[in-house]
């Protein structure tokens, strides 16, 4: 129960930060605007086309996990994920039943299925049929970019690559 409200309140702490962005930029260009930084009022930023810089592409966090390079990521889009709006991608291959798996891992395999962005049947065995990964298969995470502001997660098990 602990586990779900500490994913809520990521949620929550990041959708806020995502309508914190959104209303920045749709005030007038040149505005001076106020950031916040822990707390306390940061420098004071203008914003207009022309002296905003593009956002780097946010980076997953899961214990547990080990960075994937997109180079290699081509087969996704067979989990419908398309490659070219892969923003970062995480495995974790560690064979035995998810209930062993690092809990970082196991919250965000059972989050993301909640939330029907777990790609694949192997993923609703390993979440509710007691499935285990075999030592030649991984668990994928992927984090993509359809906007300006726009990210979606999802996970799916395969074989490592």
């Amino acid at each position: 129960m602990i586990e779900l409200i500490i994913i809520l309140a990521v949620v929550v702490f990041l959708l806020s930060r995502v309508d914190k962005a959104r209303v920045q930029k749709a005030a007038p260009a040149g505005k001076q605007h106020q950031t916040a930084s822990s707390g306390s009022a940061g420098p004071t930023v203008t914003e207009s086309a022309a002296t905003t810089a593009a956002k780097p592409p946010r980076k997953l966090v899961i214990d547990g996990t080990d960075g994937f390079p997109l180079a290699k990521a081509g087969f996704f889009s067979s989990f419908g994920i398309p490659a070219k709006r892969l923003c970062d991608a995480r495995i974790f291959k560690q064979e035995g039943l998810l209930e062993d798996f690092p809990l970082a891992v196991v919250q965000a395999v059972d989050a993301l299925y909640d939330e029907g962005f777990a790609m694949g049947a192997e993923v609703m065995r390993l979440v509710h049929h007691g499935r285990k990964l075999e030592k030649d298969e991984a668990v994928y995470f992927a984090l993509t970019r359809s906007g300006t502001d726009d990210y979606t997660m999802f996970t799916f098990v395969d074989r490592v690559r």
